[in-house]
Order: structure tokens, then C-alpha cells, then sequence
């Protein structure tokens, strides 16, 4: 790959920093709003949803640091790599949590309910554990990523014995959640239309609905990313690097806030008021099932 112009590596760096700096408050906003609203935080959907907020937040830094490091051109105390091994690993996390979430939204709209809230709780924090062990890996001399400034994504190191063992295990591990996300949510499609089909008056809580539909456009940007960086869709040069990165960067960032304000029309009422305080009104009650 040919050197790249330190110009369009400052205007590179500038426009990562200025992803996670708008979008970063946004977003912890609508999380802290789910965190700490009990309409929320006691349901296990919305649990998920908070803990994947909270990743997402983490991966985020990375798009901040990495940017950091085009513009001074030096990768200051190893924040670019830390933060970028977050968002490899992260990657892998958020397969994990999707899964969880298809499996309670087919748990809850195929009236199953085959599973506690205990259940979901504990993936939850597998899935944390997993992910720390799956770091720690990467910050040994076992395996590591690159940071490297005029390179605008980051790579496996070849010079680390086991970097593509630990690529090709994580690769497994979100193609298999994929595909049984996929099945999950075809499933649950299938079920609906079904139900429709049978009785004109079926109907689901709204709630209910809007949950379904971010998970589902949700996981079907992810899968996009994935299939375009797997199959080598976008060319490996500084356009095509930046072009990849700022698809990752703006699903994590950008995508998920711009769901929940267009899918929830209390969570936009909060997010826009100016005090942080939450009002409960007696008279207006949101139910969803667990």
C-alpha cells in the first residue's frame, strides 16, 4: 500500500475524533436514561440493550484514540491499541448479546418463556467474562492487534504466534451467533405473519414492536459489516481502510442512538428534556413482558 499523504491522515483522524465526540454524549444519555428509569432497567430486553450500550460506549473510544494517533502521528501510551483491541473484542461481544436478545425476543413473542430472568443475567456476565479473557490474550505476547499511524485500521500482528488463531476462533464465534440470531429472528418474522394471517385483529404492545424492529435492524447492519469485510468487498487502501472503519465506527455509535430516538417516543420525550430528572406520571403506564 502506497504511503499515505499526512494531510488526508490529519483530515482521517480529525473526522474519527469527531465521530465519538458527537455522538458519545448522545448515546450515554440514552443509556444512562435506561439505566436508571426501573421502566427499563428491570426488564431483561433493556438490560441487554443497556450492557450493549455500555460496549458499544467502550468500542467508541477506540474511533477517539485512533483518531488521536493520526494527528500527532504517535500512538500516545498505547491508547490507540488499547482502545482498538476493545473494539476487535467488542466486536465479538456484541454477536454474543445479539444472540441473547433474539433468544428473549423469541422467548417472549412465541409466548415460550422458557427462561428466568437469572438466565439473562448470567449470559450477560459470561459474556463480560469472555470478553476480558479475550483482551487479556491480546495484551500478551500470545496475540495483538495493530496501531500503527497512516494505517487507518487496524490489523491482526503477524509477528505474534497466535493473532490468527485467536481471529479465526472470534470469526467462528460471530458467525455461528449470526446464523442463530438469523434463525431466531426468521422465526419470530414467520410467527407474526402467521398470527396476522389468521386473525385481523392481532396486535402487539408497541413497545413490544419497537424493541423487535432495533434488534432486528440492529443486527442486520451488523451482518452487512461483516459479510463486506470478510468476503473483502471494499479494497485494502487508506480510502477503503477509512471507509471500513467509519462503517464500524458509526454502527456503534451512531446507528443504535438513531433507533432508539426514532422507535421510542417517551425515550425521546426525556432524552430531549432539558433536566435529567425523570418524571413518572401515575396516569401514563408502559408494560412489557419479561
Amino acid at each position: 500500500m502506497e504511503p499515505t499523504p499526512y494531510w488526508f491522515q490529519l483530515v482521517v483522524g480529525f473526522v474519527y475524533m469527531a465521530v465519538a465526540v458527537v455522538c458519545m454524549p448522545v448515546y450515554g444519555r440514552i443509556v444512562y436514561l435506561f439505566a436508571t428509569q426501573k421502566l427499563y432497567k428491570n426488564v431483561p430486553c433493556y438490560r441487554i440493550i443497556i450492557h450493549t450500550g455500555v460496549l458499544q460506549m467502550m468500542m467508541g473510544s477506540g474511533s477517539f484514540f485512533y483518531g488521536l494517533m493520526q494527528v500527532f502521528n504517535y500512538d500516545f501510551l498505547r491508547l490507540a491499541l488499547y482502545t482498538i483491541t476493545i473494539m476487535s473484542v467488542g466486536i465479538k461481544m456484541e454477536a454474543l448479546l445479539s444472540l441473547v436478545l433474539a433468544v428473549n425476543r423469541a422467548s417472549v413473542t412465541l409466548k415460550l418463556h422458557l427462561f428466568s430472568s437469572l438466565f439473562y443475567k448470567a449470559s450477560i456476565y459470561i459474556i463480560w467474562i469472555f470478553g476480558t479473557i479475550d483482551f487479556i490474550i491480546f495484551c500478551t505476547p500470545l496475540a495483538a492487534k495493530t496501531a500503527v499511524p497512516g494505517q487507518f485500521q487496524s490489523h491482526h500482528d503477524r509477528s505474534k504466534p497466535y493473532s490468527y488463531l485467536v481471529k479465526d476462533i472470534g470469526s467462528y464465534i460471530c458467525m455461528i451467533s449470526y446464523i442463530c440470531t438469523f434463525v431466531l429472528y426468521t422465526i419470530i418474522v414467520f410467527n407474526i405473519i402467521k398470527l396476522r394471517l389468521k386473525s385481523a385483529h392481532f396486535t402487539s404492545s408497541k413497545t413490544e414492536r419497537s424493541v423487535l424492529l432495533y434488534a432486528i435492524i440492529q443486527f442486520a447492519f451488523k451482518v452487512i459489516l461483516e459479510l463486506v469485510s470478510s468476503f473483502h468487498v471494499v479494497p485494502t487502501t487508506p480510502m477503503g481502510e477509512f471507509a471500513m472503519f467509519m462503517g464500524y465506527a458509526l454502527m456503534h455509535l451512531l446507528v443504535s442512538p438513531v433507533l432508539f430516538l426514532m422507535l421510542n417516543r417517551k425515550l425521546r420525550r426525556d432524552f430531549l428534556r432539558r433536566s435529567s430528572t425523570i418524571q413518572v406520571s401515575c396516569q401514563r403506564t408502559l408494560y412489557i413482558h419479561p
